[in-house]
């Protein structure tokens, strides 16, 4: 995979992902409104302290996958957040690919300790992989009104440190 800045071209991709409510939140939490629309995606990507990147599928060069961070050099913070993967490709390692990728520039971005993110406890998959490259509960929890359900959403957070020591060696450029 390469990962490169998302440009404009990208988001009308991204909506194609995104056909519910539901889906939406399950990848934004409460950012943005439904109907998602372009309006609010350029307005995110505009943000000068959130940088957004896409993955690219080096065989096909389309998008599969977006990913974000916000680095916020006041309070020494980094925080993952608007992952996604196009649904025909999930579950063939692909957001795992983008998110180390993610995770490995945020750390060449800056010195901070801790790199953060949000997922919902009922988003297994997600749960899944972040645990698997070693993001650990924080303990602290938001709840997301959706519909007439109450979904519980986790910190995370992954160490400079740990992140170092383990080789979360992936095929991007």
């Amino acid at each position: 995979m390469r990962l490169r800045r998302t440009i404009p071209h990208d988001l009308d991709i991204l909506l194609g992902w995104v056909r519910t409510p539901q889906e939406m939140v399950m990848w934004s939490g409460p950012t943005f409104t439904w109907p998602l629309n372009i309006a609010q995606l350029e307005k995110s990507l505009t943000s000068e302290r959130r940088t957004w990147w896409t993955g690219i599928d080096l065989e096909t060069g389309r998008a599969f996958g977006l990913a974000s961070l916000l680095v916020d050099h006041d309070s020494q913070s980094m925080r993952l957040g608007y992952i996604i993967t196009d649904p025909a490709v999930r579950g063939q390692g692909r957001g795992r690919a983008l998110v180390e990728a993610a995770v490995a520039r945020g750390f060449e971005k800056t010195d901070f300790p801790l790199i953060t993110l949000g997922v919902y406890a009922h988003n297994h998959r997600a749960l899944g992989l972040y645990e698997s490259l070693e993001f650990k509960p924080t303990g602290a929890s938001i709840e997301t009104v959706v519909g007439d359900e109450t979904w519980q959403a986790m910190e995370m957070a992954l160490s400079r440190d740990v992140w170092l020591r383990n080789d979360h060696t992936s095929s991007f450029h």
